[in-house]
């Protein structure tokens, strides 16, 4: 631990500053060693008034949970053109940099930027904008991110942006951060790539300069990424995945066919609807295959390959779930066509309302089967595939530059 030089403070402020070291337990670590350094340049008359800006900083990020070093580290990123640091050398970094930072000539002006985000970043991980409400695509981050938080660099950089425009950015970084997952990039070279991008986002005030950073930053990315994206979801298994991530896919799957039927208005828009208790993963090749269905399949020797692949997955309400049971595919049908989720719907029939209805044009591109069997299951993986494509924005393949 490098010692700090304090310079003609009284001994009762010194005692003041390292009584604030354990605050919380959090250790001396680089947050608490900030923290002092910062304390060390205050006046001992406003020394309470900048302790109690710290306690409510370190409360902030203790009751959502979050690491603090992640949250300087993450900071430093959005704010100061960094694009490399470890959480070991956060302290360091600081001390080398505080021309930039001017926390010793104002370290209130500093904290307040601390506090800032700080907010901003507890509001962004419950899917919330800066004024509190809900943001659909900040919820459907969660449910896709589980421990990731590379996204926060930019939502960071971005925090002082119109709701609209904020909306627009998140709905596109939901896209391209699950690009990033499915194709299994290497986490730092997002995330590095997030932080090279943050000082950009930083000047940006308007939808027309926003289209031009994402038109310059994230569409290069995607076309990249197009052809690993399609191969990543034509080998989709529950195996290459996990859980709670395959019902992030399947949600969102199922959620944009109803969407597009009924439009973005109420239950259709959150995605809870679609990934909640009551609503449950079904095997349409079952699990746990009767002798009946085993004998039925056309390829037993691969059943346990294709019980498991997206293609013969699909999302059903729990009481339809219920009744369905491990039977034949010709005998689940019936229970099929009284799902709500047009994806699941479709298995079993046709869907049609009317003539050239909204309903109609969105389930147009379904595949409806009177057999299941191998080339069944493979039929529709390649049609979640085409999908899946809509749903996340990604090109269909990469083009020429």
């Amino acid at each position: 631990m490098k010692l700090i030089r304090i310079k003609t403070i009284s001994i009762t402020h010194a005692l003041k500053v390292f009584e604030t070291i354990n605050d919380r337990g959090l250790g001396l670590d680089s947050m608490d060693l900030l923290k002092n350094l910062m304390f060390m340049q205050t006046r001992t008359e406003d020394f309470d008034q900048l302790k109690d800006k710290w306690k409510e900083l370190v409360d902030i990020l203790y009751v959502s949970g979050r690491k603090p070093l992640r949250f300087l580290r993450y900071f430093i990123f959005s704010r100061y053109g960094v694009d490399r640091l470890r959480e070991e050398q956060i302290y360091d970094w600081f001390v080398k940099n505080e021309e930039d930072c001017g926390y010793k000539t104002n370290p209130f002006a500093f904290v307040n930027q601390l506090l800032e985000s700080a907010r901003a970043y507890a509001l962004f991980i419950a899917g919330k904008n800066v004024d509190q409400t809900l943001n659909r695509y900040l919820i459907n981050i969660r449910y896709l991110s589980g421990a990731a938080r590379q996204h926060l660099i930019l939502l960071l950089a971005a925090q002082h942006l119109p709701k609209d425009c904020f909306t627009e950015l998140c709905k596109n970084l939901e896209n391209l951060f699950f690009a990033y997952i499915i194709t299994r990039e290497p986490t730092r070279e997002f995330e590095r790539a997030f932080a090279q991008w943050a000082p950009e986002l930083r000047k940006i005030n308007n939808q027309e300069e926003l289209k031009s950073f994402l038109d310059k930053r994230f569409d290069p990315v995607k076309q990249n990424l197009a052809a690993r994206y399609n191969l990543s979801f034509q080998q989709l298994n529950e195996s290459s995945l996990q859980k709670y991530r395959m019902r992030y896919v399947l949600a969102k799957l199922t959620q944009h066919i109803n969407e597009r039927a009924w439009g973005s208005s109420g239950i259709e828009a959150d995605l809870a609807t679609f990934i909640n208790n009551g609503i449950e993963v079904e095997h349409i090749l079952p699990q746990k295959p009767t002798p009946e269905v085993y004998s039925s399949f056309d390829k037993q020797e691969e059943i346990q390959k294709y019980i498991h692949i997206l293609g013969n997955l699909t999302m059903v309400e729990k009481t339809i779930n219920c009744s369905i049971g491990r039977g034949l595919f010709q005998d689940k049908k019936s229970a099929y066509r009284q799902s709500r989720f047009l994806l699941t719907k479709s298995l079993g029939e046709k869907v049609v309302v009317g003539a050239d209805t909204a309903v109609n044009r969105a389930v147009e591109s379904l595949l409806t089967f009177d057999k299941w069997n191998s080339e069944s299951i493979e039929q529709r993986q390649e049609m979640l595939t085409t999908l899946a494509t809509q749903v996340w924005d990604i090109p269909t393949e990469k083009t020429e530059q």
